[in-house]
């Protein structure tokens, strides 16, 4: 399986993401950024407000489904999700060829000021048989702890797909956190 990763800082156009999608075709499956659709720190302004919020989400998440049929690949990336009038979850799905969503992952682990804007997920993990292998999804923060990583391990995953809304600096930072909680378990991560 051939994996992809696109990080970046604020939102990513549409084009600038068809493009690295079509010359990457090849691709099994992308990862995008944690709260793509509506820029993670765009979620702790003033003018975050949930109707926005939902509009951004909803556009964007047909975007992607679209691009999953096009190019014949997946992708697993972040949003935020209303559910309710005052229910927002930082939320990551995977999409598969047939724009379909398989998987969904809802943050448990809240960072900092994603308290004030975010509601938990459930602790349940949820693992799927994708191209012949089990994967789950973990979302940044959250593969800091070793608990969700074992509970995953233990429901027999192979690959942990990870959005993140890390970059610059933190990432080298980040990147040693997870090899170390991998190496110790032995799994494969992205």
């Amino acid at each position: 399986m051939k994996v992809g990763i696109i990080e970046c800082c604020g939102l990513l156009e549409k084009n600038s993401l068809e493009d690295s999608i079509k010359n990457g075709r090849d691709v099994d499956v992308w990862i995008l950024p944690e709260l793509l659709c509506n820029t993670y720190m765009g979620c702790f302004t003033d003018y975050f407000n949930l109707s926005t919020a939902k509009i951004q989400t909803d556009d964007y998440y047909s975007f992607i489904q679209e691009l999953c049929r096009k190019y014949n690949t997946s992708i697993c990336f972040g949003y935020a999700e209303v559910e309710r009038d005052s229910i927002v979850y930082n939320t990551a799905s995977l999409i598969n060829t047939d724009g379909l969503e398989t998987l969904k992952h809802r943050k448990t682990m809240l960072w900092g000021k994603e308290n004030d804007v975010f509601t938990p997920g459930d602790r349940s993990c949820n693992v799927i048989e994708f191209q012949g292998i089990k994967v789950a999804i973990s979302i940044c923060y959250e593969v800091e702890f070793p608990e969700i990583i074992r509970k995953l391990a233990t429901k027999g995953v192979d690959l942990i797909l990870i959005p993140t809304a890390c970059s610059g600096t933190f990432i080298g930072e980040y990147v040693i956190i997870v090899n170390n909680i991998v190496l110790k378990g032995k799994w494969l991560t992205l």
